[in-house]
């Protein structure tokens, strides 16, 4: 199980996007597949722990899967988390036995990666809109400057 580098920071109430490998390569994986279809039925369980190792978010799942899976789940984060890092751990279990994996990721209160598309287009034309104005109030200044001074020739040459 993985977290793309790219979505290793949230915000509280926002989404951590993971990565999850099922590999029948495993071991226990091998020993219950017994389908002559070769498929499984298992239940995934995802926790949300903080910093003290505290439970803050429980979500299981049932999925079929055949040969090596790659699933990708988003994985919503309780409104209430203060800034810090947290782990999020898939486990798969069965009869007692259990295969785990873990990554960590940060929660804080800005997240630049964390934006929608829709932020970045509006970021880039507000911008775009700024760098206008500046541009066109030196250009009026500049002109502004430019007819005063010729009208000040003009005028020093008729006296």
């Amino acid at each position: 199980m993985g977290i793309p580098q790219s979505f290793r920071y949230a915000t509280a109430g926002g989404i951590v996007t993971l990565l999850v490998e099922i590999s029948k390569n495993n071991t226990l994986c091998k020993e219950k597949t017994n389908n002559i279809d070769n498929t499984q039925n298992i239940t995934l369980s995802y926790t949300i722990n903080d910093e003290q190792n505290n439970t803050l978010a429980i979500s299981k799942e049932n999925i079929i899967f055949e040969n090596n899976t790659e699933i990708i789940r988003y994985v919503k984060l309780p409104d209430a988390l203060s800034q810090g890092y947290y782990t999020v751990n898939v486990m798969y279990e069965e009869d007692e036995l259990g295969i785990s994996s873990s990554n960590d990721f940060e929660v804080s209160y800005i997240c630049i990666t964390c934006m929608k598309v829709e932020s970045y287009i509006l970021f880039g034309l507000l911008l775009f809109a700024f760098a206008a104005s500046i541009y066109y109030l030196t250009k009026i200044s500049i002109t502004a400057k430019l007819k005063d001074r010729n009208l000040r020739e003009k005028h020093v040459k008729i006296n």
